[in-house]
């Protein structure tokens, strides 16, 4: 359901329908704090394309911000990074 509504987020957004693209959004957001972290950081960018489209670069800056810790603190990346090692 989460990523059903950042794809919605996302076509609002590319339609200038920023008021509904944060309400989707918004809501992806919520589904995904309760299921599946990983998708945290994809809204918080999506978010912050929003606010690009806007001008308000204050808030495109936090939002980045919030995309780092969010993946930083992500369980799955976390255990994805763990799993993969590179070749060296």
């Amino acid at each position: 359901m989460g990523r059903a509504l950042l794809g919605m987020g996302e076509l609002a957004r590319e339609w200038n329908d920023f008021d509904g693209a944060y309400r989707y959004l918004s809501e992806a957001a919520e589904m995904f704090k309760m299921f599946i972290d990983i998708g945290l950081p994809i809204v918080d960018l999506s978010i912050a394309r929003i606010y690009l489209s806007q001008g308000k670069f204050d808030k495109v800056q936090a939002l980045l911000e919030d995309a780092r810790q969010h993946s930083s603190a992500s369980r799955a990346i976390r255990r994805a990074c763990s799993v993969w090692t590179p070749a060296t």
